[in-house]
């Protein structure tokens, strides 16, 4: 973990696990290949059919992933975000942040019983992946991270270099 990572903040004791830019890239690589063999065989199960490869895509996609909903609130020095990601634990959840992109990633696990307390206990697993392209350039080493009540929260602040763009002559 890079210097910058290592200091951002959580107000959790043990808050979300912050990586460096490129480290969630094997990761998100395996996961593509589930989604793609999940999706192969739904292609196969129906029959082959061509036409519906997208549908088996994202049937495939919202099998294996939950829906993680984010909103990105910007002010004049920094951007928040905000992740719904209920029944994730701190030390279930990796986020990396880049200068123009966030990707959280989050595995976790619940143990109970089935609805009838009989049998094997039932294995919920739960699965995240999200990348947010991020309107402007923040400060990586300055972002902090935190998770309250199932809500993950990010302050990010802007970089503080600005871009100048040549205007050009119509």
């Amino acid at each position: 973990m890079s210097k910058a990572m290592s200091e951002v903040r959580s107000l959790t004791p043990k808050g979300p696990g912050l990586v460096s830019e490129g480290t969630l890239l094997a990761e998100l690589t395996g996961l593509s290949d589930q989604i793609a063999d999940r999706a192969y065989q739904l292609f196969e199960a129906r029959g082959r059919a061509r036409g519906r490869e997208l549908d088996d895509w994202l049937r495939a996609e919202s099998e294996l992933l939950r829906p993680v909903p984010v909103d990105v609130a910007e002010s004049a020095d920094v951007l928040r975000l905000r992740a719904e990601v209920p029944g994730f634990m701190p030390e279930d959840l990796r986020i990396e942040v880049g200068r123009r992109r966030v990707v959280i990633s989050g595995r976790s696990s619940i143990d109970g019983q089935n609805q009838q307390g009989v049998g094997s206990p039932v294995v919920e697993r739960r699965r995240i992946c999200r990348i947010i392209e991020l309107p402007v350039d923040v400060r990586v080493g300055a972002s902090k991270a935190w998770l309250q009540d199932g809500v993950l929260e990010l302050t990010l602040p802007r970089s503080l270099t600005i871009q100048r763009r040549e205007v050009q002559p119509l």
